[in-house]
């Protein structure tokens, strides 16, 4: 029987076994919710329940169409069906949410399924024969399960095994015992008359002589001898006893004369036999007649009892409606007696309700009068806004435009200026163009004079010295050096680096590069106290300081023209 209990308002995290089911009600839940893990919260409600399957034995008494009375008991399997729509509808009925309590599972369920189970039964047994009840078992079997799963269904309830034990007599009642004897006396007479109509192995090889009673006698006694479980030698010694087999006249009237004695026999114990049966079948006869008497005997009381219980509890009806009626009267007069006290204490509450509704329609007038007057102060706060800002909108559009015009007034002003700007740049640099142009087709005429005047003058060099000369170059030369040296007290060189002649030589650029190289050479000794290797050139012994002359014409024995200069110029 599934185990079911409940817990009340118990907060936090439950967990259920796994052959159950929470099932939660309560805040926050519309019916109920089936889970195996959950959080309860505050005004909750956990109930766990099992879905282990449980065993319901039941030992019922029924009466057949034929009006006898029969004890059918069975053993059911039954347990919730592990479906959500079952389960919910089993949560249901466990618990009774009505009483808030937890109803006994075990009572309550035996109870539900007993009250199913019966009347199933009984239905389906008052319908059917004993005989059928007998012989039918699975198809019995068959109708109480059907019936009685689609009544459980309603209840979420699912039969898992159905097991019919075996039928039953009630005590007094002996059906059941007396149909056992009959089928098993009618299997021995049955068997007695197959064996005896066919003979066993060896029975056929008789001798043929023998007369059909003498074979019949014979016969028996061989199916007596294989009853007994008698071996085939045991069967021979005695067909030999009867003198079967032997050969001869005498052996034939042995054989004759046995077998006539045997026939007597035979014919005695028949009829001894028969007298027997017919007194054993006359006390069953006696028996199943007093057991019939006694069956209607208690149907009749049965009826009668049945007939009283009604009476009686049509009485005990009358009783209860009349104290129904009692009741009736108690509650109409208790009714009475409090309708008067309720039509005062709900005139009571329509008046402090209507006291209360004129507070609250003032109170509600008063807070409409209230935000009325906001809602116009709103509006006037909204347009005086709304004009301030139309009115800041237009002052700074007019101011807007007229930057704008002023703008447009001083960039064209500005164009203007640049244009005019532009053509008189334009003009100066057309007379600026036009003025070096001129300039420097003067410097080409000037140029052209100047070849004219190298082409007299020997070349580049002498139209140099010649513009030195006419510019009062060298004078300008030798006061800046003078002025440069004073105090200073330099060391003047003079070098000759003239030519002796002024006519023409092929051998000058070598004669002016050996004669540039002392005057080099003596700067480069002067500023840095290096000389020159001697293979390249000797350099005087002793330097003349001061004014002091040097005459190169020793160390480098050319002819050179004698120009005076300051710092080997």
């Amino acid at each position: 029987m599934p185990v079911t209990y409940s817990i009340k308002m118990v907060w936090g995290y439950h967990a259920a076994e796994p052959n159950s089911y929470l099932v939660i009600t309560g805040a926050g839940v519309r019916g109920l919710k089936l889970t195996k893990k959950a959080m309860v919260f505050p005004f909750q409600k956990v109930t766990k329940i099992s879905v282990t399957p449980f065993h319901f034995t039941t030992d019922l008494q029924a009466m057949t169409s034929e009006k006898l009375q029969v004890c059918l008991p069975a053993v059911f399997t039954i347990g919730p069906k592990d479906e959500e729509e079952s389960l919910r509808k089993y949560a249901g009925l466990m618990t009774d949410s009505a009483a808030d309590t937890v109803v006994a599972g075990r009572e309550h369920i035996q109870a539900i399924i007993m009250g199913i189970v019966e009347g199933e039964t009984r239905s389906i047994v008052s319908n059917i024969t004993m005989k059928e009840l007998f012989e039918k078992r699975t198809l019995y079997r068959k109708m109480v399960v059907d019936h009685v799963q689609s009544e459980l269904t309603q209840f979420g309830l699912h039969i898992y095994n159905a097991s019919i034990k075996e039928l039953r007599d009630l005590p007094g009642s002996h059906y059941f015992e007396f149909q056992s004897k009959k089928a098993h006396e009618g299997y021995v007479f049955e068997d007695t008359e197959s064996m005896s109509q066919e003979p066993p192995d060896g029975a056929s090889t008789l001798n043929t002589d023998i007369g059909s009673i003498a074979l019949r006698y014979v016969q028996i006694q061989v199916f007596f001898a294989s009853w007994t479980h008698g071996t085939v030698d045991d069967v021979r010694w005695l067909l030999l006893t009867r003198g079967i087999g032997m050969e001869g006249e005498i052996g034939e009237a042995l054989n004759v004369g046995r077998t006539k004695q045997e026939i007597a026999k035979i014919n005695a114990n028949t009829a001894v036999q028969e007298t027997e049966r017919k007194i054993e079948k006359a006390i069953a006869d006696s028996k199943f007649k007093s057991q019939e008497i006694d069956i209607e005997r208690k149907l009749n009381i049965e009826r009668i009892q049945a007939e009283r219980a009604a009476e009686l509890r049509d009485s005990d009806l009358q009783k209860g409606v009349q104290e129904s009626k009692a009741l009736m009267e108690l509650e109409r007069m208790r009714a009475t007696t409090v309708t008067k006290a309720k039509v005062a204490k709900e005139s009571a509450a329509q008046e402090a309700d209507a006291q209360l509704y004129k507070a609250r329609q003032a109170a509600e007038a008063s807070a409409y009068q209230q935000s009325k007057t906001a809602d116009l102060e709103l509006y006037t706060a909204e347009k005086q806004a709304e004009g301030h800002f139309q009115r800041k909108k237009r002052e700074t559009d007019a101011k807007y435009l007229q930057e704008s015009k002023a703008a447009d007034a001083s960039l064209y002003r500005k164009q203007q200026d640049a244009l005019g700007d532009f053509e008189i740049k334009k003009a100066e640099a057309e007379a600026l163009y036009i003025r070096h142009e001129r300039e420097a087709a003067g410097i080409i005429q000037l140029a052209g004079a100047y070849k004219e005047l190298g082409n007299v003058l020997g070349g580049p060099a002498g139209v140099r010295d010649w513009m030195m000369l006419q510019n009062n170059i060298p004078v300008q030369l030798a006061q800046a050096n003078a002025e440069a040296v004073r105090g200073l007290q330099p060391k003047i060189n003079v070098w000759n680096t003239g030519s002796q002649d002024g006519g023409a030589d092929s051998f000058a650029p070598i004669r002016n590069i050996m004669q540039s190289l002392p005057p080099l050479f003596s700067t480069i000794q002067d500023q840095t106290g290096m000389m020159p290797p001697a293979w390249l050139a000797q350099m005087p012994a002793n330097a003349t300081g001061g004014h002091g002359r040097n005459d190169s014409a020793h160390e480098f024995p050319l002819a050179v023209e004698k120009h005076k200069g300051i710092n080997g110029a």
